[in-house]
């Protein structure tokens, strides 16, 4: 079906060579190679014979806010219209660009929205990892909320987190994502570690949405100890001291990772500017251990510093700066410099001098910036 000939019927050359180029321009195959010969037995029929590579890599089609298709009819009316879409696209856009226009005549043929557009959807920095197809101005809108398996934390809690989305339209990349976010930070702040939920959209008249939202709750976990490994610049207990969270308390996995990205800082004293701490959860009945894993990383060391000041000030704030270029940094020397600094000033001034740390991780340097303005 995807060659657009049939047999029986009278073709050109033209026709022949045409079909093979619709098999190439679908990007579904690396290579198309055929040959065209005479049927034997026949006076005046022809043998098309196609010898076909499939391409390497495919991408999964995903639909945007497509609400008034099933996603099986959806996929159905797109094989019936592409006889090689089967939900999977080749990264050449061939075939892409076919399914964005088959999706505007099946939305046309019923009188729907059917300005359709896709992007290569993916994290930054990362490969794509799908394509998203999207109607523009759908007319979907968030209208309600509908919540099941919610039972320990209080309806007006999750309905208050979610209310900024009402009225918005609806997309289900971004409400997925964005209720997901906000529901689990909400039970990770009080101990449910292992909280997860399913969003599902149901269309309503007028294009009003309503999400359906389960929630599984899971166990309320509490600290029960910690433990660390890979540190040798600072003790252990020193860095238990710098986590607010202490045995029998909630497991509020948002401040932890606050706690952590103190820790982290920690080490910038010794020009481990990239340090990283990593916990790793045990749980016991409700209770929760965490060993964390310190990699202190490479040494950073003094790169250029920038003072911006009036001239009668920034003469003698660089003369006061003692960390010179190339020495290993220490990330708590630009609050020193301040406090020395402020001394310069007149007691009545009204300034306010700023530290700022530009980090070049190719170099392993920290360029430092250092700003007064008027308060």
């Amino acid at each position: 079906r995807a060659t657009g000939m049939k047999i029986g019927s009278q073709v050109t050359v033209a026709d022949l060579q045409n079909a093979a180029g619709l098999l190439n321009s679908s990007g579904v195959f690396s290579t198309v190679q055929y040959q065209f010969k005479p049927a034997a037995g026949t006076f005046n029929g022809v043998e098309a014979d196609f010898e076909l590579t499939d391409a390497t890599q495919f991408l999964p089609a995903v639909f945007d806010n497509f609400l008034w298709f099933s996603p099986q009819e959806l996929q159905t009316a797109l094989h019936n219209e592409l006889p090689l879409y089967n939900g999977e696209l080749p990264t050449a856009q061939g075939l892409a660009d076919q399914v964005s226009q088959a999706l505007s005549r099946i939305l046309s043929a019923r009188k729907l929205p059917s300005e359709v557009t896709y992007i290569f959807e993916g994290e930054r920095g990362q490969p794509p990892r799908e394509y998203l197809y999207r109607v523009e101005n759908a007319g979907l809108k968030v209208s309600a909320f509908s919540f099941s398996g919610a039972a320990r934390i209080g309806p007006e809690t999750i309905e208050q987190s979610l209310a900024p989305l009402k009225g918005a339209d609806f997309l289900h990349s971004v409400v997925d994502s964005w209720v997901t976010s906000k529901l689990l930070s909400i039970y990770r702040q009080n101990g449910f570690l292992k909280a997860a939920t399913e969003v599902r959209p149901r269309l309503t008249e007028g294009g009003a949405v309503v999400l359906d939202v389960t929630v599984t709750e899971g166990a309320q976990y509490r600290i029960a100890a910690y433990s660390w490994s890979g540190n040798t610049l600072i003790m252990s207990d020193e860095l238990s001291r710098h986590l607010s969270l202490k045995p029998g308390d909630t497991a509020n996995a948002m401040k932890m990772e606050s706690d952590l990205e103190r820790v982290r800082h920690l080490f910038g004293r010794f020009g481990r500017q990239a340090a990283r701490v990593r916990g790793f959860p045990s749980f016991d009945g409700d209770s929760v251990s965490y060993t964390f894993h310190v990699i202190e990383g490479q040494i950073y060391h003094m790169g250029k510093l920038e003072v911006i000041a009036p001239d009668q000030y920034r003469q003698k704030a660089l003369s006061l700066w003692k960390m010179p270029e190339g020495a290993v940094y220490d990330n708590t020397y630009p609050g020193t410099a301040i406090t020395q600094i402020r001394k310069l000033l007149p007691a009545e001034s009204r300034f306010e001098w700023k530290a700022r740390e530009q980090i070049d991780n190719a170099a392993r340097v920290v360029n430092v910036q250092l700003e007064i303005t008027m308060k």
